[in-house]
């Protein structure tokens, strides 16, 4: 295979490596390009290999120039990475590409390369032709989220997309559609399931306050079932039956992408479905009387009221790693209490790390140190006493590890996440 200078080489599936080129590079017949979902889902793993993130550093200095900053950390110099090499793949400035499976050219043995990103298309006359694209969740709600979109005649485009959109001005033929943030086999007329993709992928150590949701969510896949279903990651089923309450250190199996562009003919609805489920932050508030409350979270201000018992259960941003949380006893005008809640950092109830700040969310002071004391016990035996449960005297048992996450539980897509409350 010959690829025109410059082009870089990366680890990619079991069976090849993959090759990141500029857009105007002569392509050999015998490589295809990715799809600018899968090439953005390749790049957010590369970005965790330091090998890898020196190689995207001299892609980002000829292609878009030096990074040019003071005083910058590993953490900063990742982001703009992310940001900057992100935005140049979907916009074509950067291609991925991999050996086709056959060895085979698709097409025209030297293809012409890639129109300059920014030039206009030659201007085309517009049709009478229509189409309408839904997108439906498991429970029939649309599904918001971001559509790649290419009309008959002309380049693709990015339209706004809150789960449908109707497109006039076409001319008849086939479109191209591709939800890039959604997985392949998370979407579609029928969506394949977790284990009929890829079958190769790769091992990820869990983080502290990592949990199912988003280490799915930070290697592309909308759903976390795609990652916890799949079937290498059999015993970690076995060993967290919740999914969202790893430990640091549990191994989580993570199949490589598989993307998916759909035809659809026009003046029709191509309607598809998703596995996939909006993100929620679900709080249940322990208390004795009526709070008027106020959730912010990823910049936006929820209102709303809940009373003994009640939950408060409100769509979040799939990424997002904190909110907080205004309640104001509606008996008790200009009183207020604020809580800072982090989430996903909730270790699984089987570890005292767990128990202990469930115990402290919940106001039973505890030290959140993994470790047995006279003050962990205390806060155990003040709890059984309040709950009814076990034998009074601090003593962990099964039934007291039935503790729920009180008025900071945090749930993720309807399974428990879990909290940290900050003072």
């Amino acid at each position: 295979m010959r690829i025109d200078p410059p082009y870089w080489t990366f680890a990619g599936s079991a069976h090849s490596r993959l090759f990141a080129v500029r857009y105007d590079a002569w392509i050999d017949p015998a490589l295809e390009v990715l799809t600018p979902s899968a090439a953005l889902m390749w790049l957010r793993r590369w970005l965790l290999d330091p090998v890898a993130q020196r190689e995207l550093l001299d892609i980002h200095r000829v292609v878009l120039g030096d990074l040019s900053a003071s005083a910058w950390g590993l953490g900063d110099v990742t982001q703009l990475l992310a940001h900057a090499l992100g935005n140049a793949i979907e916009r074509g400035d950067i291609l991925i590409l991999e050996p086709r499976l056959d060895g085979m050219a698709a097409g025209p043995e030297d293809p012409e390369p890639p129109s300059q990103p920014g030039s206009e298309p030659p201007s085309k006359p517009q049709g009478d032709a229509w189409i309408e694209i839904e997108l439906l969740d498991p429970a029939n709600l649309r599904f918001p989220s971001t559509l790649r979109f290419t009309p008959p005649s002309s380049g693709a485009s990015s339209p706004k997309f809150e789960g449908f959109v109707r497109v006039e001005g076409l001319e008849a033929g086939l479109c191209g559609i591709e939800f890039p943030e959604i997985d392949g086999r998370e979407w579609g007329v029928a969506p394949k399931g977790a284990n009929s993709g890829k079958p190769t992928g790769f091992e990820h150590s869990a983080g502290s306050g990592e949990c199912l949701s988003s280490i799915s969510r930070h290697f592309g896949f909308a759903s976390w079932r795609t990652v916890y279903d799949d079937s290498h990651n059999a015993e970690l089923r076995k060993l967290r039956p919740n999914p969202n309450a790893l430990v640091k250190g549990d191994v989580v199996f993570v199949p490589d992408p598989d993307p998916r562009v759909e035809e659809s003919a026009t003046n029709r609805r191509a309607t598809y479905r998703t596995i996939a489920l909006p993100t929620r932050l679900r709080i249940r508030f322990e208390g004795r009387s009526v709070n008027d409350y106020e959730l912010r979270v990823a910049g936006k201000i929820i209102k709303g009221r809940v009373g003994p018992g009640g939950m408060i259960d409100e769509p979040i941003p799939a990424e997002a790693t904190a909110a907080e949380l205004v309640m104001r006893p509606t008996h008790l005008p200009g009183q207020e209490d604020r809580w800072t809640i982090e989430l996903g950092m909730l270790d699984a109830i089987s570890e005292l790390t767990g128990v202990q700040a469930r115990l402290d969310n919940l106001g039973f002071h505890c030290p959140v140190d993994g470790q047995e004391s006279d003050e962990t016990t205390r806060a155990i035996a003040a709890y059984q006493k309040w709950r009814g449960v076990g034998d009074g005297e601090g003593t962990l048992d099964d039934a007291t590890r039935g503790i729920s996450n009180g008025f900071t539980m945090v749930e993720r897509r309807v399974l428990c996440v879990g909290s940290r409350r900050s003072r």
